[in-house]
């Protein structure tokens, strides 16, 4: 006797899908160019979040968990340059933050602990 998995696959598989829910929003340019993208779940930012320039370069990006940030985050200039970096554990700041000026050259670093200034604030 052949037995039938189908009727009981669907069911499962609608529930781990709904367990997994993770929406992605995304916002345009007046253009038409993409303008940022986030992925969301339930209701809150969870992975990745990027915002572009209207040329399409990467303007920012970082990662979120269950709304809160985690590990690192960025902003570039226009030409696609680092502008500035940070580290974030739980939503608060946990290492290095830097900033660049526009010639690449390191305008300003400093180390986080737990969200508070690990020696002299040398910006």
């Amino acid at each position: 006797m052949a037995v039938r998995y189908g009727s009981l696959c669907i069911p499962f598989v609608f529930l781990l899908a709904s367990c997994w829910q993770q929406d992605v929003a995304r916002s345009y340019y007046p253009s038409g160019a993409i303008k940022s993208e986030a992925r969301i779940k339930h209701g809150l930012l969870d992975g990745a979040s990027i915002t572009y320039f209207e040329d399409g370069l990467v303007k920012s990006g970082a990662i979120y968990s269950e709304g809160l940030l985690e590990g690192r985050s960025f902003e570039n200039y226009p030409d696609g340059s680092i502008k500035a970096e940070a580290f974030y554990v739980s939503g608060v700041l946990d290492g290095v933050s830097s900033r660049w000026g526009q010639d690449g050259s390191l305008t300003c670093s400093v180390i986080f602990v737990q969200g508070i200034i690990n020696g002299d604030d040398p910006c």
